[in-house]
């Protein structure tokens, strides 16, 4: 018989697979999909991450960190953030004892689940870290750039501000933040900024595309990534249905943890 894991998965998939539903639009469809990779069995291997890049996950990204935290680090610029100059993948900005270079996370790391930051960071508790891609558009397109992550967190398309969250999530399995980019072709820049408190979280991010209707763009991306444009490109912000529900939420004075 099958495991409970197993049969979880199955529905889901099954759930996600559905060809048309008025009632499952296409972000909850994404979200779905995504669960359903996270409780695969091939999770993890080669075969995993194929599966993770058709639903549009950045599979090729570097991490930078950690960063001292002493308080708005969400909103101060950190590293290569000031200059911009994120293609010098030997740069240093080691402080004390902590050896703070661009890392090249393994693309079995960087899957549906989300990269595990304490793999590749530390100490990552009340520090910030940089989870930066480079993505390459075919061609002049509309697309919509999304992240899950926990702890606070922000996103940025080529220098342009997609959203910012300070409320701190304990998880990182559905997208928080998302906004639509009229892209040009050829190569750009996507940088996430994670901030850990002194509380406990999964310390997992996410980075996908989708298409302008949502759904799952599967763009080559790569950790060799580049300087960041002169001209920030617009970006019009869209709210995920984990966004909608956390404001619901706190509106009601309610916490939300399954993030």
């Amino acid at each position: 018989s099958a495991s409970p894991r197993g049969a979880g998965q199955a529905a889901l998939s099954a759930i996600a697979s559905v060809p048309t539903d008025p009632g499952l639009d296409a972000d909850a469809r994404g979200d779905v999909s995504l669960l359903a990779r996270v409780l695969s069995g091939d999770e993890g291997t080669d075969a995993g991450v194929a599966a993770d890049r058709k639903l549009g996950v950045a599979t090729d990204v570097a991490v930078l960190g950690p960063f001292r935290d002493t308080g708005g680090g969400l909103h101060t610029p950190l590293g290569p953030e000031a200059s911009g100059k994120f293609a010098d993948a030997k740069v240093d900005y080691s402080w004390g004892s902590y050896l703070v270079r661009w890392r090249a996370v393994p693309a079995r790391f960087s899957g549906a689940a989300g990269i595990p930051l304490d793999v590749f960071v530390h100490p990552r508790r009340e520090s910030c870290s940089l989870v930066a891609t480079r993505v390459t558009v075919d061609r002049d397109r509309p697309l919509v750039v999304r992240l899950a992550a926990s702890g606070q967190a922000a996103l940025y398309f080529d220098g342009a501000l997609v959203g910012a969250s300070e409320a701190v999530n304990e998880l990182a399995r559905f997208d928080r933040l998302a906004g639509r980019v009229d892209a040009s072709a050829g190569d750009h820049l996507v940088v996430a900024k994670v901030c850990s408190a002194a509380l406990d979280d999964d310390g997992r991010v996410r980075i996908r595309f989708t298409d302008a209707a949502g759904a799952p763009l599967p763009l080559p991306t790569s950790a060799t990534l580049v300087d960041r444009p002169a001209k920030a490109p617009r970006v019009t912000p869209l709210e995920t249905p984990l966004a909608h529900v956390s404001a619901q939420k706190a509106g009601a004075g309610s916490a939300l943890t399954l993030a």
